[in-house]
């Protein structure tokens, strides 16, 4: 009887152990998750920003090409 009662004992004592290790687990991956969607958001932020920089330099091309266009035109 004690045999078995140490053999529970033992075995209660390697599923807190399990459990603790899975919470870790559990607790790093959210951690992890979190991590990565910060890097995720700042990823689309950057291509935005750089998105937003190639439409400004595009519009900014035309209106310098009109006004070149425009003082460009000899007027008669």
């Amino acid at each position: 009887m004690n045999e078995l009662k140490s053999d529970i004992a033992v075995i209660k004592n390697k599923i807190d152990n399990l459990d603790r290790n899975f919470t870790e687990f559990k607790n790093d991956t959210k951690a992890l998750v979190a991590r990565v969607d910060t890097v995720e958001d700042r990823t689309i932020a950057t291509s935005e920003k750089v998105s937003n920089l190639g439409v400004f330099s595009t519009i900014f091309s035309v209106v310098m090409g009109a006004i070149a266009t425009y003082l460009g035109v000899n007027k008669r």
